[in-house]
């Protein structure tokens, strides 16, 4: 799969019932930056701005012109990064990918976010030995 190494991140439940969790993320500062450097690298390499070749605009152009774009990759490859982790990390195993309810990253902060996932409720069968089959 990926090389990529793992995010650093803080998650605590906020509630868990017995088919559900819900679970506040946090990730620190330092990955959403080092998020960021990636994201517009990536950019770069395929941005058109007049008056520029392609691959070739100015990195202070590119965050002026591309800082929507770059944030919105950043809290998706972010929490793709680490939503699986902090499930494995409480020990539930979702049948659906989490659904993702609040998300916060301001310039300067760390990113934010809370995610609701659900699972197979556990079934324990008692008293089957004795019932008559007809």
């Amino acid at each position: 799969m990926s090389s990529e190494k793992k995010c650093d991140f803080k998650s605590s439940v906020l509630e868990k019932k017995s088919c559900s969790i819900i679970v506040n993320v946090e990730v620190p500062k330092s990955e959403t930056d080092a998020e960021y450097e990636k994201v517009f690298s990536e950019i770069s390499k395929e941005a058109k701005l007049p008056g520029f070749r392609q691959g070739k605009v100015p990195m202070e152009k590119i965050k002026e012109n591309f800082a929507g774009t770059a944030k919105e990759r950043v809290i998706e490859n972010t929490i793709k990064k680490t939503i699986f982790g902090a499930l494995d990390e409480h020990k539930f195993s979702p049948i659906d990918f989490p659904l993702i309810e609040e998300v916060s990253l301001k310039e300067g902060e760390c990113l934010k976010y809370r995610f609701k996932a659900e699972c197979n409720p556990e079934l324990t069968v008692k008293d089957y030995k004795n019932v008559p089959v007809k």
